[in-house]
């Protein structure tokens, strides 16, 4: 649709209207405002994306550094906080709280639970869990899952 002055016939030409320019500013507005709740949305779901990332990353150095150890340091492990690594200090120390929970369910097989919690900004309580099982005379693996909300 082409928006054109028309002439007049006494030579002049014409205007739009008062009510034709309000309600271009109303589409114009509502335009504007709909692309900043976008955007608002967009970067809100970007802050949960990096923070669940970290949160997993945190989990798996933990997991990592929990397979190196011996069956003997392993017994050893108790409930409670767990120290991050230094590389996750400056980005993560502030927002995340680290747990560990150590279960011996049977004799030669203990069940740790590791677990991620941080405030998001948008949001409620965000938590991270691995569960990973290690056995005196074999291998382990793991698993993870975000809890309900």
């Amino acid at each position: 649709m082409r928006l054109e002055r028309t002439h007049s016939k006494s030579g002049g030409t014409s205007a739009f209207t008062l009510i034709e320019v309000c309600i271009a500013m109303t589409i114009l507005g509502l335009t504007i405002a709909s692309s900043i709740v976008a955007l608002r949305i967009g970067f809100g779901m970007m802050e949960s994306a990096r923070d669940n990332t970290l949160a997993s990353q945190i989990l798996q150095s933990e997991v990592e550094n929990l397979r190196l150890k011996n069956w003997q340091k392993l017994k050893e492990l108790q409930d409670g906080p767990f120290q991050m690594e230094e590389t996750f200090q400056e980005t993560a120390a502030g927002r995340f709280s680290c747990q560990q929970v150590v279960d011996e369910p049977k004799s030669g097989l203990l069940h740790v639970r590791l677990q991620v919690t941080w405030d998001a900004s948008l949001g409620p309580t965000r938590t991270l869990q691995y569960v990973t099982y290690f056995s005196q005379e074999g291998l382990n693996d793991y698993y993870y899952r975000v809890l309900p909300q």
